[in-house]
């Protein structure tokens, strides 16, 4: 198909509601272009198209990098119009992002910002609001170069929020400014809106509202906070994630004033970052998906190591950079997440641990039997940190296939894997029961217990911790399902190891005698012997308040919790005055 006899179509490269997007060929100049073909619904009546006409040709005189250029422009025989821009060889932000599960590193994402909020301070200076901001309008050039595409069509979207409420629009407008769902007049600000869902996409993996319905999404962006981003991503600044907080403001009036103002911000986050935060951006950045890696992550990887202090992190990074293999790689990446896990730097613990699971997969897809150990311990490691994270939905997957492979050790090695096994299993009976799936739960809590109690006959000093917690949570799982029998026998089973623990060293048992002694009451409680659950909650109380005194920040919430509980007990064997009491206590904890 030709186009005036001038432009060529010789690929449709994507198409969605509002058109289709095309490879061509501009015969005058000899030149690859894009086309895009405009359905005849979008241009609509003869107002929409004379706006068309309008911002096309402001469209075409906007010179800046960041803004995919606009030469031509004009209408088909058949009502439909098309937009010729420059071609771009690449992918857009939306498919890059789908190679980053937990979004791209900090660094990255600013800098990725800094470009898209330049562009769009061009385009307002000239009176052009885009209206469709979102990753998929945003090309990825070589050297990590944004421009913005469907810059000609910006003001011809206006019918997008009257379709999209009827369902007529195909696709999810995950960055909508609320005053375009409610139709209301949209301005420069409305930009801004979606540059901080984008943003917030960039540094998580997800726009910062997801629901199923159209109607649940609108009441999201109207009526709802996002999840605050420092929850998700620990490691972004203050500063960063107050400036995404304010671009995602309700009212137009409590977002920056200008896109010049937010690339501003945005520089101002990353000039402040300091150096070694910088070169861990940059070294976790250097990672591809796949098991071979270039010479930058040599690079970062030295450039990190001359930043940090002397200790076991500085010495797995250099233990990155001294890699000569894929498979030395996955070891030092591996032993690296754990480090900083052990530092509590549980934001870049992800980023490496993601990497280390990812190497080590391509390993394992072309020698299993060798690499299957490796690529378990890793996935475990992982499934542990997202744990950490509150992240359990996404633990749960990882965590799961970690068992598998070390069911498929176990099977060939029962000796030497059994307490991986049990490790694997233990973990994911805990994320299932914390995710309420205690039906799916109970049988790897049972498999736990069994594999701990044959480690505990071999060697009990140091499996009878363990086996305490195993039975500890399965005692909680079946009480979750009401079969409090068997919850009680395997509850006073793990007091009694845990009571013999503590004989030796208090300090160390303390917290978990308590926490199975409050298990213990409750599942007494439910059984109705009331006042053999009373003995165990004062108990568990008293064990608290030892933890409490020596460490108020980290045990008052399980002391609080221990008060409301025991208040319950009192209340139901009618000793009101001291249920209000500890209910009171719990309350006002300083």
């Amino acid at each position: 198909m030709e186009i005036r006899g001038r432009y060529r179509l010789e690929e449709r490269v994507k198409g969605g509601g509002h058109g289709e997007v095309w490879r061509g060929w501009d015969l005058l100049k000899g030149r690859a272009v894009a086309v895009k073909v405009l359905h005849a619904h979008v241009a609509g009546s003869g107002v929409m198209a004379a706006k068309f006409r309008q911002e096309a040709k402001i469209a075409a005189r906007l010179a800046h990098p960041g803004i995919t250029a606009v030469d031509d422009f004009g209408e088909l025989g058949d009502g439909r119009w098309y937009l010729v821009m420059e071609y771009l060889a690449g992918q857009d932000l939306a498919e890059e992002l789908e190679g980053h599960p937990d979004g791209f590193g900090v660094e990255r994402a600013v800098s990725l910002g800094i470009q898209v909020a330049e562009a769009l301070a061009v385009a307002h200076a000239e009176g052009i609001v885009h209206r469709d901001l979102k990753p998929g309008n945003l090309m990825l050039l070589p050297g990590d170069r944004v421009k913005i595409c469907d810059f000609g069509i910006a003001h011809a979207k206006q019918a997008t929020t009257e379709h999209t409420l009827s369902g007529k629009v195909i696709g999810t407008p995950l960055y909508m400014a609320p005053e375009q769902w409610l139709g209301a007049p949209v301005d420069a600000r409305t930009d801004l809106y979606a540059l901080g869902g984008i943003l917030y996409a960039f540094l998580t993996g997800e726009p910062p509202f997801l629901a199923d319905r159209i109607e649940a999404l609108m009441a999201l962006h109207l009526q709802h906070a996002p999840v605050p981003l420092r929850r998700r991503r620990p490691d972004v600044t203050e500063a960063l994630a107050d400036l995404v907080a304010r671009l995602l403001a309700k009212e137009p009036d409590d977002r920056p004033g200008s896109a010049s103002e937010v690339a501003q911000l945005l520089a101002d986050v990353r000039d402040a970052a300091s150096p070694p935060a910088r070169a861990w951006l940059t070294l976790i950045d250097a990672f591809p998906g796949s098991s071979t890696w270039p010479q930058d992550v040599h690079t970062a990887a030295e450039q990190l190591f001359g930043s940090l202090p002397e200790g076991q992190i500085r010495d797995d990074v250099a233990a990155v950079a001294s890699a000569k293999s894929v498979a030395g790689l996955g070891i030092a990446l591996h032993n690296l997440g754990i480090a900083l896990s052990g530092d509590r730097q549980n934001a870049h613990a992800l980023q490496v641990k993601r990497q280390a699971v990812r190497i080590r997969r391509g390993l394992y897809a072309d020698d299993p039997a060798r690499y299957r150990p490796g690529l378990a311990s890793s996935l475990q490691s992982l499934g542990t940190t997202l744990t950490t994270l509150r992240r359990d939905h996404e633990a749960l997957p990882v965590k799961r296939e970690a068992a598998e492979l070390r069911r498929a050790l176990h099977a060939a090695d029962p000796d030497r894997y059994r307490a991986d096994l049990a490790t694997s299993v233990q973990a994911l009976a805990v994320t299932l029961g914390d995710l309420d799936r205690k039906d799916e739960a109970l049988p790897y809590a049972r498999e736990a217990v069994e594999l701990r109690r044959a480690l505990y006959a071999a060697d009990p000093g140091r499996h009878g911790p363990l086996l305490a917690a195993c039975l500890h949570e399965l005692s909680t799982t079946l009480s979750g399902l009401k079969q409090d029998d068997e919850a009680l026998k395997a509850a006073e089973e793990s007091i009694t190891l845990r009571r013999a623990l503590y004989a030796k060293d208090a300090g160390r048992h303390r917290a978990a005698l308590a926490s199975v002694l409050l298990s213990l009451g409750i599942t007494l409680g439910n059984l109705g012997r009331k006042e053999q659950a009373l003995a165990a909650k004062q108990e568990a109380v008293e064990l608290r308040r030892a933890l409490y005194a020596a460490n108020p920040g980290r045990y008052r919430a399980p002391l609080a919790t221990a008060l409301t509980s025991l208040g319950r007990t009192l209340d139901a064997l009618g000793r009101t005055a001291e249920a209000q009491s500890a209910k009171a206590e719990a309350a006002h904890l300083p």
